[in-house]
């Protein structure tokens, strides 16, 4: 399964891997829960609040 990283692919790139019979990923064109960096920050914030941290500003 090739999985490719942006979901605004070129119609040809996804031809050539259909032709390749290579299987791809749907994916939505945008989606929160396929953000990364989202669930780093929900995690570091959790962390955060479990250490009892309070950021100076």
């Amino acid at each position: 399964i090739f999985s490719y990283p942006y979901p605004h692919t070129a119609r040809v790139v996804t031809d050539f891997l259909s032709q390749k019979n290579l299987a791809t990923l749907p994916r939505p064109a945008s989606s929160p829960d396929m953000s990364f960096v989202g669930h780093l920050w929900d995690i570091l914030d959790r962390a955060r609040i479990q250490i009892g941290h309070v950021p100076v500003i």
